[in-house]
C-alpha cells in the first residue's frame, strides 16, 4: 500500500542517459563556441579583406588544401605575366633594350 517510489523503466532510464549525454554535448559545443574568436571585416570592394583573411588562414589556421592550391595557379601566372608586361613596356620606355 505505500508508495513504490519512482521507478523507471528501462526504456525511460534509456532517454534519460540520452537526454544527458546529448546535454553534455550541447554544452561542450556551447563552451567551444565561446571561446572562438570572431572578427568582422569591413571595407570597400578591393579593399583588401579577402587578402587579410587568406594570410591570417595561413599563419593562424589550417594550410591550403591540394585543391584550394591549384585553384591559384591561374591567377599566379596572370600576375607573373602582368609584370613581365610591365618590365618589358619600361625596359622599351627606358630605351634599356
Amino acid at each position: 500500500m505505500g508508495c513504490t517510489g519512482s521507478s523507471m523503466t528501462q526504456e525511460e532510464k534509456d532517454k534519460k542517459k540520452k537526454n544527458a549525454d546529448f546535454e553534455n554535448d550541447l554544452a561542450t559545443l556551447a563552451k567551444q563556441e565561446d571561446e572562438k574568436i570572431k572578427l568582422l571585416l569591413l571595407g570597400a570592394g578591393e579593399s583588401g579583406k579577402s587578402t587579410i583573411f587568406k594570410q591570417m588562414k595561413l599563419i593562424y589556421g589550417d594550410q591550403y588544401s591540394e585543391a584550394e592550391k591549384k585553384q591559384q595557379i591561374p591567377t599566379i601566372y596572370s600576375n607573373i605575366l602582368q609584370a613581365v608586361k610591365v618590365l618589358v613596356e619600361h625596359a622599351i620606355a627606358f630605351n634599356l633594350v
